[in-house]
């Protein structure tokens, strides 16, 4: 009798106890896991979506300064920056006697994960004949 009374006295915890404790752990973990790797597949989209959105505005500054300097089409590569991203652009000037100097243009940005066409429209003060 006062050794079963000795063992009831002792503290500590049954297996079952253990057992319960390591699944609500593991749980957790699992829960933090997939929380990690969902940021950091966001972080690695939005740094492609950023890079993307750079490349194309460097393509439209290349395709600007070709047309301010009389080229109408062109095509190139954005620089070791923007390794894989290709461009090209289609200038058509707009109705002269209304417009002078406007151009419609059409630019082309390939590269990974990217394929973007864009319409707007460019100024070119230089190319008007102000003496008309």
């Amino acid at each position: 009798m006062i050794a079963r009374t000795l063992r009831d006295s002792r503290g500590g915890f049954t297996l079952i106890e253990v057992v319960v404790a390591l699944a609500v752990l593991g749980v957790g973990l699992v829960i933090l896991i997939e929380s990690h790797y969902a940021t950091v597949s966001l972080y690695v989209r939005a740094e492609d979506l950023a890079m993307a959105e750079m490349a194309v505005g460097q393509a439209i500054a290349q395709a600007e300064r070709e047309i301010l300097s009389g080229k109408e089409h062109g095509d190139g590569k954005l620089g070791a920056r923007f390794e894989g991203y290709v461009y090209d652009f289609d200038a058509k000037a707009m109705d002269k006697t209304e417009n002078p100097g406007l151009f419609e243009v059409t630019v082309n940005v390939r590269g990974p994960n990217l394929e973007k066409t864009l319409t707007y429209l460019v100024y070119d003060g230089v190319q008007v004949d102000v003496g008309k």
